[in-house]
C-alpha cells in the first residue's frame, strides 16, 4: 500500500493504533462517531460512522473496498483532501473515496465506484 501513515492521522486529527499491518483509527468529528480500518496486507480499508456508535449493527455511513493508495492533495478554497485509490496508480477510473476536509473541520465523503478490475 502506498500511504504516509502520519499524513492520515494529521488529516483526520488523529491517530492510529496499529498491529502488524492492520491499523485501526477511531475519532469523533461533528455529530458523527467515525471508525476507520486500513489492512495493508490485504489491500483493504473500512470506513464507518454513526452519531450513536460506528459500531453498530447499521451505522449510518459503512464504506469498505479495496485500497492500495492513499494521497493527500488540496480543494483551492475549500480544504485538504484525502483521496483513496483501488490500485496503486494515481488513476481516476481507480478512485474509490474522496474526503474533504471543511473549513469548519468537518468532513465531507465523496464515494467513486467507477468499474475497475485488478489487471485491466
Amino acid at each position: 500500500m502506498h500511504w504516509n501513515k502520519s499524513q492520515v492521522e494529521n488529516f483526520f486529527g488523529a491517530a492510529f493504533t496499529s498491529a502488524d499491518t492492520i491499523h485501526e483509527m477511531r475519532f469523533d468529528v461533528g455529530r458523527l462517531r467515525y471508525y476507520l480500518i486500513l489492512d495493508e496486507s490485504k489491500h483493504f480499508m473500512a470506513l464507518h460512522a454513526d452519531s450513536d456508535s460506528p459500531d453498530s449493527a447499521f451505522p449510518a455511513i459503512e464504506l469498505q473496498f479495496d485500497c492500495s493508495r492513499i494521497e493527500q492533495t488540496e480543494a483551492s478554497g475549500v480544504g485538504p483532501v484525502l483521496l483513496f485509490f483501488a490500485s496503486s496508480e494515481r488513476v481516476i477510473e481507480h478512485l474509490r473515496l474522496c474526503v474533504t476536509r471543511t473549513k469548519h473541520h468537518t468532513f465531507s465523503l465523496s464515494p467513486h465506484w467507477q468499474k475497475y478490475e485488478p489487471g485491466a
